[in-house]
């Protein structure tokens, strides 16, 4: 096997020019495990694969899609919820099993449902686009076996199994043995196989979006914004939730200007704690809306992989710039940001419920 190792995006091409095939068997990393692939229009390859695991059957091999958009274009029906979930999780490692009679994937069909992902690497997404096909994924082991997760063993037990290989650097390749959580959505949501994202987690996602809005101490913008669409979205019965986080500590009780502003609003507060923005939050979340841009640049630098998610508030509606923080200033500069984060939270509102209404 020619290995490519640490491969770059400006090494793709190059790479493809000298070692990729129309029936090509290669190595790659999803971005949590290692996996074994080719084209999904290859027999060749797909029958060599099932020939290596021992298979009899391609049935259920999962296809790594460079967008969400292939997955939508191709199946044969989708509802806007489950857009919003695919757009919380993937790229990631949630496969979703579809139901799609398109005949490219019938290699790779059973009972009519195919199981689509989005790979975390985004060097591989990279391939999967330029080779311009979707490509065929499953782990590196033969039945009964398990996974092979370090590249050591790889090389090693299974190199005559790949023509070539290519491996990223870190934060490209997360990890080395997690698989990706399977679930179904056809009448409903069910979970197929429960692995490295919890199922409760994605069926909450799947029943009401989260929206997460974050500022800097979570006790004087980021709690007004959770607070007034968590009231709209009740009076509305949209199916979306609210919640809001900080960069700094936990536990700090809400700020009395912006309680005093959400009382007079209808909306009791008192209750709120401060919350430090997690790992754990960032992906519960469908869309997450930040007070300034150097909430946006926080994510960047700490959380670049969930970056798709990201926005200001006033960017996501139309404007731009920061809301300021009033933090120990005077009731009147809360007043201010109080007024621009509830203008912006109706304009949200519109957005969210064009969202409900494409499939009413």
């Amino acid at each position: 096997m020619k290995l490519y190792k640490d491969i770059k995006f400006k090494q793709v091409d190059k790479m493809i020019d000298k070692s990729f095939q129309a029936d090509s068997v290669f190595l790659h990393h999803t971005g949590f495990m290692y996996g074994i692939g080719t084209s999904i229009d290859s027999e060749a390859g797909i029958k060599r694969i099932l020939q290596l695991k021992s298979r009899t059957s391609a049935d259920g091999f999962v296809v790594l899609v460079s967008d969400i958009q292939d997955i939508i274009e191709v199946v044969d029906e989708i509802d806007s919820r489950t857009i919003r979930l695919m757009e919380q999780y993937l790229p990631g490692n949630v496969t979703f099993v579809l139901k799609c009679s398109d005949p490219r994937f019938s290699k790779v069909a059973q009972q009519g449902t195919v199981a689509f992902r989005v790979p975390q690497n985004p060097v591989l997404c990279y391939f999967i686009d330029q080779i311009g096909s979707p490509i065929i994924s499953s782990s590196v082991n033969r039945v009964g076996l398990s996974p092979a997760t370090d590249l050591k063993v790889i090389t090693k037990d299974y190199d005559d199994w790949f023509d070539f290989g290519f491996t990223t650097s870190k934060p490209f390749q997360i990890a080395d043995d997690q698989p990706s959580t399977i679930i179904k959505i056809s009448e409903g949501i069910e979970c197929l196989r429960e692995a490295s994202v919890p199922f409760y987690e994605i069926k909450q996602g799947y029943e009401k979006s989260l929206i997460l809005f974050v500022c800097t101490g979570n006790v004087c913008r980021s709690p007004i914004a959770e607070y007034l669409l968590k009231k709209k979205i009740k009076e509305l019965n949209l199916p979306f939730r609210s919640a809001s986080a900080g960069v700094l500590q936990d536990g700090m009780i809400i700020s009395a200007n912006s309680s005093v502003l959400l009382l007079e609003a209808g909306i009791d507060a008192s209750n709120h704690l401060s919350r430090k923005l997690t790992e754990e939050m960032i992906r519960d979340s469908w869309l997450i809306l930040s007070m300034e841009e150097k909430h946006k640049e926080f994510f960047a630098k700490n959380y670049p992989q969930y970056g798709r998610k990201v926005s200001t508030l006033l960017e996501f509606c139309g404007g731009g710039g920061d809301i300021e923080d009033p933090y120990q200033e005077s009731i009147e500069k809360y007043k201010i940001a109080f007024k621009i984060i509830e203008e912006n939270i109706d304009c949200l509102i519109e957005i969210l419920k064009e969202e409900v209404k494409i499939d009413d």
